[in-house]
């Protein structure tokens, strides 16, 4: 039995919430501050996670705010950025 490696990360509140509340899973929610949150999560829960914001982000830019508002879509993206980092180290 093998046991995926968690990771830990802080996010943008915003987006998290947005995730979660559409009954996804990105992880355990470790701490939750005023803005960010804290969260352990696998690889695929993150890859998970970042499709999803990419995603938000993609679509606000292309099809403006209809879609979301602009800090969604900005919390998306850094929500992108800080699990890009994270993947890359």
């Amino acid at each position: 039995m093998t046991t995926e490696t968690t990771l830990t990360i802080r996010l943008p509140k915003t987006f998290w919430e947005d995730h979660t509340n559409r009954d996804l899973s990105g992880g355990k929610l470790i701490k939750s501050l005023a803005t960010k949150v804290d969260i352990e999560a696998t690889r695929d829960k993150l890859l998970e996670l970042a499709s999803d914001a990419d995603y938000y982000y993609e679509s606000f830019r292309d099809e403006g705010s209809g879609f979301c508002t602009i800090g969604l879509a900005r919390s998306a993206k850094a929500t992108l950025d800080a699990i890009n980092r994270l993947l890359a180290k």
